[in-house]
């Protein structure tokens, strides 16, 4: 796995080489917010969480933009696709029930357990209300 902290400050050294304006300001701004939010002596675990979970809730905004903005902005098409590079493969809705059935196998039809335990395994891999939803039919 790789560090997503670490692969944003590349992507962004390798924008400044290529000189890539747009990019470079989408970037800078993810990265200074990473600084920022992430404590200095995280470990690397916790600075690819931490960081994933940043550049998801950048994406949020972009959406957040686009829904009220409409499709017509280019460049919000461009600042989404270039977040969502740094976001790890989303499980699929049967990849997310096949594992919340053996996670609720392993811990039982507790659901704060069955949360955490999809938590710690699969960070920002899955939209956590469908997971809750999918966890709530699984211990019914």
């Amino acid at each position: 796995m790789e560090n997503t902290y670490t692969h944003v400050a590349e992507t962004l050294h390798l924008a400044r080489k290529n000189g890539d304006k747009f990019a470079v300001t989408v970037l800078s701004t993810l990265l200074g917010e990473m600084q920022n939010k992430i404590p200095k002596d995280a470990t690397p675990e916790q600075q690819h969480t931490q960081a994933t979970a940043i550049v998801k809730k950048f994406i949020e905004g972009v959406n957040e933009n686009l829904a009220h903005r409409g499709s017509d902005h280019p460049a919000l098409f461009r600042e989404l696709a270039i977040l969502e590079a740094f976001m790890p493969m989303q499980l699929n809705d049967a990849e997310l029930k096949d594992i919340v059935a053996t996670i609720v196998a392993d811990v039982g039809k507790n659901k704060g357990a069955i949360m955490k335990a999809l938590k710690t395994s699969y960070p920002n891999m899955y939209d956590g209300k469908k997971a809750a939803g999918i966890v709530d039919a699984a211990i019914a």
